[in-house]
């Protein structure tokens, strides 16, 4: 058997030879050369993602350079103004106290629904607050006297005020004495700012001709919430202590 064996190695041995480099070859191509093609075309690929995520990273760090600071914290003091972060009462108050005296109406009544619940994401899901087109909405309620002519003033001017209300029903009466009352259903909108960043990768959306334009409008209305508080007048001291004085 080994004789019949060396004999056909004699006879082929150039073959065997060719033969097993080739099958090395073969080896080498499918285990080496193969899977080292498939890594350098991920390779690649995975260049081209992070060439086209820096591209974008380098133009939203190039607008974000562009914008003024100043007029950035503008225009969120004017937003905030308009819709602020929380329910915020006392602007409510001060707005409305402004609006009637603008308007030269008399106010009887006035009342709030759950003004001390929390304005978070979660305190809007517990409390039931309220949602107008997603935006939560703190409704309340005014009573509030005079002329026809004031009572139709003070309608023009509650939407030309910074904190954004919306009148959501109303009711007209005229008593004996002429005197024009009014019954109010109101609602005074809040944004809880958000808590989580976006994504790197997220695109910077520029603002458009029409959102610019409405900032620019909103900005043009009066915020009543500075201009409400009076100067107090100093009291002449007539001997007697003056309780409001430390």
């Amino acid at each position: 058997m080994n004789r019949y064996i060396r004999r056909f190695l004699r006879l082929y041995e150039g073959f065997v030879v060719s033969g097993a480099i080739i099958l090395f070859g073969i080896a080498a191509v499918v285990f080496g050369v193969i899977p080292g093609i498939g890594a350098t075309v991920d390779l690649y690929g995975r260049m081209g993602e992070l060439q086209k995520e820096t591209d974008a990273l380098s133009g939203k760090l190039a607008y974000l350079q562009s914008l003024d600071e100043e007029s950035l914290r503008g225009q969120f003091a004017v937003l905030l103004s308009v819709i602020p972060q929380e329910k915020s009462v006392s602007t409510i108050v001060e707005t409305i106290d402004g609006l009637v005296a603008r308007a030269g109406v008399h106010i009887t009544d006035m009342m709030i629904a759950g003004p001390g619940s929390i304005a978070t994401g979660s305190g809007a899901k517990s409390t039931g607050s309220l949602k107008v087109k997603g935006v939560p909405f703190l409704p309340f309620s005014l009573n509030i006297s005079g002329s026809y002519d004031q009572i139709q003033n003070f309608f023009g001017l509650v939407n030309q005020v910074r904190r954004l209300f919306t009148v959501e029903n109303f009711d007209l009466s005229i008593v004996p004495s002429g005197e024009t009352q009014a019954r109010i259903a109101l609602g005074a909108y809040y944004q809880p700012l958000p808590t989580k960043l976006g994504n790197v990768k997220t695109p910077v959306l520029k603002l458009s001709q029409i959102e610019v334009a409405l900032l620019e409008k909103l900005s043009s209305y009066q915020d009543l919430t500075l201009s409400s508080a009076i100067e107090l007048t100093p009291v002449v001291n007539d001997g007697t202590r003056d309780p409001f004085r430390h």
